[in-house]
């Protein structure tokens, strides 16, 4: 167990020292009272000495050796975009040098401290943008942690970056954002693929969620080499009721898939599945059934998955050379 902290330095407080000592540090139009959010407004960071503040105030924490981690968070949108340092010629670059401004501080502090993992937070500060990743080894996408909607929001972020880029957790059920509840195993399954953890309290799971958590680690564990170093699919699906995934390793020998049943329904809930990249000269076992699959069957006529009368099921499969 490693020690981490939660900021979020870019914004402040109204009721702050330092709000109160450079009210003109934030974004801000003159003459109009700036747009508060969340109870908070954006430091400039396009300005020098608000940059310096922030390294100086992190410093503070991550001198004494004691923080492994940060959540760097960024919880709202850019408001009042508009410097008081620049020139209005100069108004137009406002955004631009923002993010310059931040990747400076990242840039500082990550070669300062390069053993600290950062995990970036996309939400108000909308960050996916490849930069970023030069200074945040994961990033995470929401506080929506519902795993049927998790299906669409990793599948998403997949498009344009590699899964282990994305932090994926299993969390409480019902889903404090959507009230939604879903089995242990689905929640699991669904993250597993991606940068995998949890964020629940463990004092207040049973003992039998306890230890399916622990089940659950052990057989992560035998895939996290796969899924860290792996090719990762995404299977487009004319039966939109299901959502496939899959991660394969560099000779194509091993694959792992995952197919999310949306809603259990007598018309939908009967589909066929294959896997068009795997060695169609290879026989491949299947780990749970023992059955075995030669790689054009799986290529060109697939298999389907059996029938399970449960909205939000998770079937699994794991294929292996033999």
């Amino acid at each position: 167990m490693k020690f981490g902290l939660w900021f979020e330095p870019e914004v402040v407080n109204k009721n702050s020292q330092l709000y109160k000592q450079h009210p003109d540090w934030i974004l801000h139009v003159p003459s109009y009272t700036p747009m508060e959010g969340r109870h908070e407004y954006v430091l400039d960071l396009s300005r020098k000495e608000v940059r310096d503040y922030i390294i100086c105030s992190l410093e503070k924490y991550l001198k004494p050796g004691y923080l492994d981690y940060i959540k760097w968070d960024m919880n709202r949108p850019l408001t009042d975009v508009n410097s008081s340092f620049l020139k209005k010629s100069q108004k137009g670059e406002i955004y631009h040098r923002y993010i310059l401004g931040l990747y400076e501080i990242l840039d500082i502090i990550t070669r300062k401290y390069p053993n600290l993992l950062i995990e970036g937070c996309s939400s108000g500060g909308a960050r996916f943008d490849p930069g970023i990743l030069s200074y945040v080894g994961q990033n995470w996408c929401s506080d929506n942690t519902d795993c049927f909607d998790r299906t669409v929001i990793q599948k998403g972020f997949s498009m344009l970056y590699p899964p282990v880029a994305m932090g994926a957790h299993v969390s409480i059920t019902p889903n404090h954002q959507t009230g939604r509840e879903t089995t242990f195993d689905a929640r699991y399954k669904v993250a597993k693929m991606y940068n995998f953890g949890y964020e629940l309290d463990l004092e207040k799971c049973s003992n039998e969620e306890r230890d399916e958590i622990y089940k659950q680690i052990i057989s992560y564990k035998k895939l996290q080499k796969l899924i860290m170093n792996g090719v990762f699919y995404r299977h487009e699906m004319s039966n939109k009721n299901y959502e496939m995934w899959s991660i394969c390793n560099e000779n194509r020998s091993e694959c792992h898939v995952m197919i999310f049943q949306k809603m259990y329904s007598p018309l939908l809930s009967h589909e066929r599945f294959t896997i068009p990249y795997l060695d169609q000269d290879m026989d491949y076992c299947e780990e749970e059934s023992n059955l075995i699959y030669g790689g054009d069957e799986l290529a060109s006529i697939g298999f389907y998955v059996p029938i399970i009368k449960e909205d939000f099921h998770v079937f699994e499969y794991h294929f292996k050379s033999c």
